[in-house]
This record gives C-alpha cells, sequence and structure tokens, in this order.
C-alpha cells in the first residue's frame, strides 16, 4: 500500500493520475465544461499511455463499464429508427461520458495512487467553496449595477441572490445544489479522516456554508433527496449502534429550511410551499413549477405509450414530446420546449421502457456495489442522485452526465472495499 504521505512526484504515473483525477473533480462544480473535457482528455491521453492490456481487460470486466457503454450503445442503436440524426449526434455527444467515463477510471484501479481519493475530494470541497463565491460575487454584481437585491420581470420579482440568478455563472440551480448536497456528504468524509481540530472547524462551518446556498438555489427536490439521505443514514447509525439519539440528525436541516422561510421574502417562501394543482388548466399561463411538471410528466407519459417498446429515438424525442405539448395545448411548455423534468420518462422515451430499465438496472448496480464495498460516500451519492432524476432530466446536460460516469465510479474505484 503506498503511503498518502508521499510528496506528489509528476515523474511517476500513478501520481499524474492523482492530480488529473483531483483536477477533473475539481472542475465539476465551477460548470466550465471547455475545463472539464480538456482535463478529461488529459486523462484519456494519460491512460492510453500508461495502461498496461492487463489494466484495460479489468476495466471491460467490470460490470459499471457494462452498464454505462450499453446505455450509449443502446441510445446509439435508437439512430436507427429516427429520422432526425443531427440532434440525435448532439444528444449522443453531450452522453459519451457514458461510455468511456467508467472504463477509463475503472481500468486504473491499479496504476492510480492510493491517495487520489483524498486528493480529490479535497479538491471538490475547494471547488464546491470556489463556486459559491464566484456566484455571490457576481450576484453582488448585478445587484449593485441594479442598486436593488432584485430585478422585476414579466414573472414578478427576481432575487440576485437566490435561485437561477444566483446559479447563472455556473449552470441550472438544479445542478449545483446537486453537487453541493455530495460537498456536503464529502465533506463528511474528509471530517472523518482529519486529525488537525483546526480544519475541523472548517468543514463543519461548510457543511453549513452549503447547505445554506442549497436553500438560497431553492432547489426543493435536491433539499428533499438530501434529508431523505440524512434520514436514512441516521436510521442505520441508530440501528447498528443502538443509539436512537441519532434519530434527531435529520431535524436539523429541516429546522435550518425553517429558520430561512421565516425570514425569506414572500416569493421565496411561495416557492418551498407550491403544491401541484391537480385541477390546473394545461391550456392555460397559471404554473407553478410543481404544476409544470404535471402538465409536463402527462405529455411525457403519452408520447411513451404510443412509444411503448423502443421508444422514439434519440433524435426524435424533443419533437415528439413538444408534438405532445401541442396536442394536449400545454402551450407554455412548447413556447419554452421544457423537457420532461424526469429523467426515467426522458430515457422511455428516446429508447422505450426497455432503455428505461436499462437505466434502472446500471442506478441500482451502483447501489449494490456501494454498499458491497461499504462505500457510504458513494452510497449516500447515489441515493442523493435517484431521487434528484425524479424531477429533473439531468443526463440532457454534461453537468448531470458526469456525477454516474466520472464522479462515482471514481469513488467506488478509489474505496477500501475495491482492494
Amino acid at each position: 500500500m503506498e503511503s498518502t504521505n508521499r510528496k506528489i512526484d509528476l515523474k511517476e504515473a500513478s501520481h499524474r493520475f492523482a492530480v488529473l483525477a483531483a483536477l477533473l473533480i475539481f472542475s465539476l462544480p465551477l460548470g466550465q465544461m471547455a475545463i472539464t473535457n480538456l482535463i478529461m482528455f488529459l486523462l484519456f491521453i494519460q491512460s492510453i499511455l500508461s495502461y498496461r492490456w492487463s489494466d484495460w481487460k479489468l476495466g471491460f470486466k467490470d460490470p459499471l463499464v457494462w452498464f454505462s457503454a450499453g446505455f450509449y450503445l443502446y441510445l446509439l442503436l435508437s439512430l436507427m429508427w429516427s429520422e432526425n440524426h443531427d440532434s440525435g449526434w448532439r444528444q449522443l455527444e453531450t452522453k459519451t461520458a457514458f461510455l468511456l467515463g467508467p472504463l477509463i477510471i475503472l481500468a486504473g484501479k491499479n496504476q492510480w495512487s492510493k491517495r487520489s481519493r483524498v486528493l480529490a475530494l479535497k479538491a471538490f470541497w475547494w471547488a464546491s467553496i470556489l463556486a459559491i463565491f464566484l456566484a455571490l460575487i457576481y450576484a453582488a454584481y448585478r445587484s449593485i449595477q441594479a442598486r436593488a437585491f432584485y430585478e422585476e420581470s414579466p414573472f414578478g420579482r427576481r432575487y440576485f441572490f437566490a435561485y437561477t440568478h444566483l446559479a447563472t455563472p455556473l449552470m441550472h440551480p438544479g445542478y449545483l445544489a446537486t453537487y453541493l448536497g455530495m460537498a456536503i456528504f464529502s465533506t463528511v468524509e474528509l471530517h472523518q479522516a482529519e486529525s488537525r481540530k483546526n480544519w475541523l472547524w472548517f468543514y463543519r462551518a461548510s457543511i453549513i456554508l452549503f447547505l445554506i446556498f442549497m436553500l438560497l438555489l431553492q432547489a426543493r427536490i435536491n433539499l428533499l433527496a438530501f434529508m431523505a439521505v440524512i434520514g436514512l443514514g441516521a436510521f442505520y447509525i441508530a440501528w447498528k449502534r443502538k443509539a436512537y439519539l441519532w434519530l434527531g440528525l435529520p431535524f436539523i436541516p429541516i429546522l435550518a429550511l425553517g429558520l430561512f422561510m421565516a425570514f425569506a421574502s414572500p416569493g421565496m417562501r411561495d416557492r418551498y410551499v407550491q403544491l401541484p394543482n391537480f385541477d390546473y388548466d394545461i391550456s392555460g399561463d397559471d404554473f407553478n413549477s410543481a404544476t409544470y411538471r404535471l402538465a409536463e410528466w402527462k405529455c411525457a407519459s403519452a408520447v411513451i405509450a404510443d412509444n411503448f417498446c423502443w421508444g422514439t429515438g434519440i433524435g426524435d424525442n424533443h419533437q415528439a414530446l413538444f408534438d405532445s405539448y401541442r396536442e394536449f395545448k400545454f402551450w407554455e411548455g412548447l413556447e419554452k420546449e421544457y423537457n420532461a423534468h424526469n429523467q426515467f420518462l426522458e430515457t422511455a422515451i428516446s429508447i422505450g421502457i426497455p432503455g428505461m430499465c436499462l437505466l434502472l438496472a446500471g442506478l441500482l448496480y451502483f447501489l449494490y456495489r456501494a454498499q458491497r464495498q461499504k462505500d457510504y460516500l458513494a452510497l449516500s451519492c447515489v441515493v442523493f442522485l435517484i431521487i434528484c432524476l425524479l424531477t429533473e432530466s439531468m443526463f440532457e446536460r454534461m453537468w448531470g452526465v458526469l456525477i454516474p460516469t466520472i464522479f462515482i465510479p471514481f469513488l467506488l474505484q478509489q474505496s477500501k472495499g475495491s482492494d
């Protein structure tokens, strides 16, 4: 076992992998795809130069690679029954990491430095803090320009330090909140491994910072997913250790949410208490984010019913959904070209129920693998991701694709149970 106290020596391939992995994980919450793609390319070149055939065989044997590459290849195959190949190829380009990402990472099990996990998690922690400060600086700049904390729009008052405006320089708020949720889980692991008392306080303070920022992003499903993971973790610890005080842990984020709502503006409070109105007028314009999803899911379900076995094909999925919006007179969704806001429905539209089952099987295998390796960070991230997929089509953008193809495979490759 390689000592984790040794200095980084870039002359050693294992250390180059450690540095590239840390840079790659560092780039994720910053949302700068050009930088992320460059680092992924450098990692690919390094793997070509350093991996032996035995390493590639190890990667090809890994079921994580099978599920991920199989999902991508099935999407590629669906071009055969698609008409709009240009749209299909653009979407496949976004999802290329499903084909190569897990293979490059998991094939390096015997080549990467054993200190890669700690370096990468610390890089992820620093990047998450940097992302928050970049977002706050940008929001402050816009606020100074406007000489107010908000701007008026046709949809009402929009605050610079909340939701989309706050996440603008980085990525969509739902994706950023997903990374921050995983940053909290990562910080817990770093905290457990830390021996310096000063750093323990830094980690604790950062967890509060990440949680507050998730509240400002108004990412409700991400917060619910976070509370669910915390609740499951607390139940497991209480049952395992017979320490039932742990069952109170989920009430901490609930209390934070309550305090936030007590001091938030009426508009921000309303977003957290929005409930779907099942008697909504789908052809009208009186929607909230919850009701929007009901309309999207209704139209998406109709497309799936008409293309149950094979789907529309990856090139025609968007147009088929828009045609359904038109058929049901969901004019708001058609005008704004909303996706299905559910990755399972989005996948079923493209490649049918078999494709959705393939995606679900891959995610369930992630759960099994993380539990088998006793990698509780990876397990938390997978559960968190699955819940987030219920209200976001996360794999339609690179920010979401990199979570199951880079971040989670990296954790599983570097966990103790993978040795």
